[in-house]
């Protein structure tokens, strides 16, 4: 399995590959970068500079079954739309488990490819992205989502 690090507009993201499949994508701080490309890679870069929509990549999961449930929903959330963590506990039948759904949420390991930044809080607040709160701005900024501030 391949693991490099790749400078991005929103900072450091290392990428794991195995083949066509893609296995995490995590935010990081780390100060070596690689140039190496691939079709997935060079995907989610292009993503990231904002230049695509469709981030259709072959990714593989391993979790918890609660885990990947949650990540299943979160999966369908459509480009430039949010939803609340609340949302999905009463979508998986539950409304007190909104807190096991924010730790799904936070496990995720394929930050952007799964789009939890995209989840957010009932009150439209944005809150507990493992890839940080600046960065959850940004992608959401990228999708429209949010305004255009001085991000970059």
């Amino acid at each position: 399995m391949k693991t490099r690090c790749y400078k991005t507009r929103l900072g450091a993201i290392t990428i794991k590959v195995e083949g066509d499949v893609l296995h995490y994508l995590q935010f990081e701080k780390q100060v070596e970068y690689s140039t190496e490309q691939s079709p997935i890679i060079d995907k989610v870069l292009t993503y990231l500079e904002g230049s695509i929509k469709d981030l259709e990549i072959p990714f593989q999961l391993k979790g918890t079954p609660f885990q990947e449930q949650v990540w299943d929903i979160i999966n369908t959330i459509p480009y430039g739309k949010t939803i609340s963590y609340n949302t999905i506990a009463k979508q998986l039948g539950d409304a007190k488990k909104v807190r096991a759904v924010g730790a799904a949420v936070g496990a995720n390991p394929v930050l952007i490819i799964v789009p939890c930044h995209r989840v957010i809080a009932s009150n439209g607040a944005l809150q507990g992205y493992s890839g940080g709160i600046e960065n959850k701005q940004k992608l959401l900024t990228i999708e429209g989502v949010l305004q255009q501030t001085t991000l970059f």
